[in-house]
């Protein structure tokens, strides 16, 4: 049972640089601060940079909810903030605050987005802050200008057992969005300062954040997880990540072999190649690498504040009745036959990086990151039409690595898979995508910014720094986020890494490989 908290309290200052606007008690009892009381006349010129706090004097599910926005003059920014009469943990404010303005804004600069109240979801989870995030993207008329909004349900996570957010944001998804839609519509319509706007609101959002709390007190952590674990999703029936009844926590291809695949699979842009004699274990694994397609991604264009156009989808290209059937390069996922002659010359011939996964042997393998398989390609060709002229010529080819590194990344989502409900494993897979695509973009830009070019690519330094800014210290994550730039826009990567005929120095996929 929480303490409760005196008015006196509540008015104060809760963190540096953020003094409360009111005290909220309930629609008739509300307790604006003497001196917050000039923010809210008309005679305050309507653009502001300050942003303001409401307190809620109840208990509430979130640690916070945020409003934060990206106007093209102060960029982003965190507009407002709801707190409980219980204050989040100091890192609420130490770091989620400074980093969640440009989390949850900057990424959807490209998106279109309609001022009809309608709103995108997002979830994020942040371990390094300990934060989880339910995000409602969209335009709203804030402070005189037309800009883009992130409102954020904030939870901290739990140090001692699993979160339950996950399927609570499921249900406020319907609720928060009946609740935007009226509050954009507030904004537009009324000659109100949005700081008046958004105090009125606590009165349709409050009431909210208290009901959540009272159904997130009411879950049993035990019954929820027996339930959860024999609610089967449909998107994973039939995957080697559907845990059976009597291992929940078990997938069924030993780690870190099914760590080293999904690596593979998603560091050649999904394309990828299943050979076993076990058809069942063939087809569960074809299964499971197809989730990891994109079915809006392929060969999009990405430019800087414009949309995604989609013209094909991955999912489509997808092979799952093999039998005895060829190699198809044309194909993005496919499984064939152990009896296929000389594959692995097959698949580097191919016009794409790919990946083999051998099921009997537990052995995977591919090509080499996009810049350096081009250049191998293009010699393999040059050799080959020597040859056939009669030149005497060595040629090159055969050159698919042992994988043997999983990604950080890839660990760290089926880690996260054993650790929840099965019924919770969708979002997790459906977050773990967006995180990538997000960092992708972000990545897009830095290069846009940079003004680097397939002539003059990022230098080494910069490349490193992106790295770290991006938190991609091992390279495996580094290939991930490439092979997703790559979807994105295809000349981002060269921009990013150049060519690799002219730059020895630094990228060769930290591979060995024999010419054999």
């Amino acid at each position: 049972m929480a303490e409760l908290i005196s008015d006196e309290e509540l008015r104060e200052s809760p963190f540096d640089n953020w003094d409360t606007l009111a005290v909220w008690h309930s629609s008739e009892d509300v307790h604006i601060q003497p001196t917050a009381r000039k923010l809210l006349t008309k005679s305050r010129p309507k653009l502001c940079r300050r942003g303001s706090l409401v307190r809620v004097a109840h208990c509430t599910f979130f640690d916070a909810v945020v409003l934060c926005t990206w106007t093209d003059l102060f960029g982003p920014q965190c507009r407002h903030i709801w707190l409980g009469s219980v204050l989040p943990s100091t890192s609420f404010h130490t770091q989620l605050l400074k980093v969640l303005p440009r989390l949850t804004t900057s990424g959807e600069l490209t998106r279109e987005l309609d001022n009809d109240g309608s709103c995108a979801t997002r979830y994020y989870r942040l371990p390094a802050e300990g934060f989880e995030l339910g995000t409602f993207v969209f335009l709203a008329e804030i402070d005189g200008s037309n800009c883009r909004c992130a409102l954020s349900l904030i939870k901290k996570l739990p140090d001692d057992k699993l979160s339950k957010y996950l399927a609570l944001y499921q249900i406020c998804q319907e609720r928060m969005t009946t609740l935007i839609k009226k509050l954009v519509t507030q904004l537009k319509k009324t000659e109100e300062l949005t700081t008046a706007v958004l105090l009125r609101f606590t009165d349709d959002l409050a009431p909210f954040m208290i009901a959540v709390n009272h159904l997130g007190s009411s879950c049993n952590d035990e019954d929820d997880f027996q339930e959860s674990q024999t609610t089967i999703s449909p998107m994973f029936a039939g995957t080697v990540l559907n845990a059976s009844k009597s291992s929940p926590r078990c997938f069924s291809l030993p780690r870190p072999f099914l760590d080293i695949c999904i690596t593979s699979h998603l560091q050649t842009s999904g394309r990828c190649v299943i050979v076993g004699s076990d058809l069942a274990i063939v087809r569960r694994l074809l299964k499971t690498l197809a989730l990891f397609l994109s079915p809006f991604l392929p060969n999009m264009k990405y430019k800087s504040n414009q949309i995604f156009t989609p013209f094909t989808d991955e999912r489509e290209s997808v092979r799952y009745d093999f039998g005895d059937r060829l190699y198809e390069p044309d194909l993005v996922l496919q499984a064939v036959s152990s009896s296929v002659i000389d594959l692995r010359m097959q698949v580097f011939e191919a016009n794409s990086p790919s990946t083999i996964i051998d099921l009997d042997r537990h052995i995977v393998r591919r090509t080499h990151s996009r810049d350096v398989y081009a250049t191998e390609h293009e010699r393999h060709e040059r050799a080959r039409l020597d040859s056939i002229e009669g030149k005497t010529t060595r040629i090159y080819g055969n050159k698919l690595s042992e994988m043997t590194n999983p990604a950080p990344l890839v660990r760290a989502f089926l880690d996260a898979l054993n650790a929840e409900p099965a019924r919770r494993h969708p979002l997790q897979l459906s977050y773990f995508l967006r995180s990538l695509e997000r960092t992708a973009l972000v990545l897009i830009e830095l290069s846009h910014g940079s003004r680097a070019t397939p002539e003059r690519p990022l230098p080494a330094n910069k490349r490193d720094k992106i790295r770290e800014v991006l938190n991609l210290k091992d390279y495996q994550d580094f290939e991930i986020i490439l092979a997703m730039s790559w979807k994105l826009d295809n000349e981002s990567y060269a921009r990013i890494l150049g060519d690799v005929r002219e730059r020895e120095d630094h990228l060769s996929s930290f591979f060995s490989y024999n010419d054999t």
